[in-house]
């Protein structure tokens, strides 16, 4: 009978343990956000920096490797993206945050069918992808610069 209780009480203690574990649903703090979201967009800049763009035109034969190196920074990014999305903001900014998070996937978007674009050989479409992309990425810097957030940015595109 004593055994019995002991049980009980070890689940019942467990099943406390396990509750009070799950603060993980908590929202940050203005600056803790700023701080952690900031530190995965300054790992991925570093990543995006990191992978070597061949330059490209309509004419040029570098468009196979570019297109490679696009999308290898596509995949670098959707995983930042997922670890963004990750983050509890306070609830004041969520909204912004959102907003952000959506032009980075934008962005992410356009660069994905630039790649694509420049695997089929049309590269002149493929730049205005690219060029799309910088601007969403812009504009994505712009929302986040009050919240002092550095902002995912994308691969500096030579031709764009």
């Amino acid at each position: 009978m004593l055994t019995k209780a002991k049980v009980g009480a070890a689940c019942c203690g467990l099943v406390l343990v396990v509750a009070g574990c799950g603060g993980g649903n908590e929202r940050l703090s203005a600056r803790d956000f700023a701080h952690q979201a900031s530190a995965l967009c300054r790992r991925v800049n570093r990543a995006v920096a990191r992978i070597e763009l061949p330059r490209f035109t309509a004419a040029s034969d570098g468009t196979p490797e570019a297109a490679r190196a696009v999308t290898r920074i596509v995949v670098v990014q959707r995983d930042t993206i997922d670890e963004l999305r990750d983050l509890r903001p306070p609830e004041r900014l969520s909204l912004t945050v959102q907003k952000w998070i959506a032009l980075l996937d934008q962005g992410a978007d356009e660069l994905e069918l630039m790649a694509l674009r420049m695997r089929g050989g049309h590269t002149d479409d493929a730049l205005a992808y690219g060029a799309k992309a910088v601007i969403l990425l812009d504009r994505a810097r712009e929302v986040v610069a009050p919240l002092r957030v550095t902002s995912c940015r994308g691969p500096v595109l030579p031709t764009v």
